[in-house]
């Protein structure tokens, strides 16, 4: 008899084991399945990083996104919001060139900015990309380049439009 209820709590201790093991293992997969950016996304990112100069993944309401928007409102750089927009015939030809998506106000916002953090090894925005370059460190790395005229010297080279700020005049 003693025997039997050993047995019993052996078989009933690994069947919780297995159930456990089980359980976090579908767990992990469930994880790893809705964190993984699908094809169609991580196309999307692709194709707003390739049509375009200048490429930000952007939050509206981010006081960092809103330092990188500054500068291209500053120096009067034109840019649309959405693809279709860069593609639209009426779009002034310079705005085509510049890109900035607000994540947070597109239904598949989340998935672009995990595929966005999937290329550029960065979770954060925002996510600035100059002729399909990440450059990293946010808007602090963006604002470096403008600081040391790097930025500039993209807009030349690539022949993108813009208004030197009275301030920045004398560079």
């Amino acid at each position: 008899h003693t025997h039997q209820k050993t047995m019993t709590r052996i078989i009933s201790k690994t069947l919780v084991i297995f159930t456990l093991l089980l359980t976090a293992s579908l767990f992990f997969l469930f994880i790893k399945h809705t964190t993984a950016s699908s094809a169609s996304d991580t196309a999307a990112v692709d194709t707003f990083i390739k049509n375009h100069k200048i490429f930000v993944g952007s939050k509206s309401y981010c006081p960092y996104c809103a330092r990188v928007k500054r500068v291209l409102q500053e120096w009067q750089i034109q840019y649309v919001g959405t693809e279709e927009d860069s593609l639209n015939a009426e779009t002034p030809n310079a705005a085509r060139d510049v890109l900035v998506v607000e994540l947070n106000e597109r239904d598949d916002g989340i998935d672009i900015q995990r595929a966005l953090s999937e290329k550029s090894g960065s979770r954060t925005v925002p996510s600035v990309w100059l002729k399909g370059s990440f450059v990293s460190g946010g808007s602090d790395g963006f604002l470096e380049m403008v600081r040391n005229g790097q930025f500039r010297k993209f807009l030349d080279t690539e022949g993108i439009d813009y208004v030197l700020p009275a301030a920045r005049q004398e560079l």
